[in-house]
């Protein structure tokens, strides 16, 4: 009943956007885009703390059907999904990845690092959060 070509639609807009208005407006659209999903999911977290935060967004995740686990280990605080909520949506630049990424930052409060990716034949996405600051790095 419905046709599956869906998942034509965001990188035919991102090209749109980028040819159109050029790689600065392409990213700040995709800031916005961003900014906005963070904004959905920090009006419903409580916690304070960047790896909490990250532990709320993930159960939130699971609440709109996410495959997704958050892992914690040696120091080091992990959202990894199973399921893609984007996938169908994702480009060959991996905008919508650096989208999502950006979104899991202003939510948690901190940098977070994707560390797997699908598209590159992983089981899934990873993304760190790293609250153990290296040798000679400013915190």
């Amino acid at each position: 009943l419905f046709a599956n070509n869906q998942r034509l639609l965001a990188p035919a807009l991102l090209r749109a956007i980028t040819e159109i208005g050029g790689a600065a407006l392409s990213h700040s659209v995709l800031d916005h885009v961003s900014q906005s999903l963070a904004r959905h999911y920090n009006d419903r977290i409580t916690a304070t703390e960047p790896a909490e935060r990250l532990r709320e967004l993930a159960k939130i995740l699971q609440e709109e059907g996410v495959l997704v686990d958050f892992v914690e280990s040696d120091g080091r605080f992990a959202l990894h999904e199973r399921t893609c909520p984007f996938v169908d949506m994702v480009d060959e630049g991996r905008a919508v990845c650096a989208v999502e990424q950006r979104m899991m930052e202003q939510v948690a409060g901190a940098p977070i690092k994707p560390v797997a990716c699908r598209l590159d034949g992983c089981p899934g996405c990873t993304f760190e959060l790293d609250l153990v600051p290296l040798a000679g790095t400013r915190p």
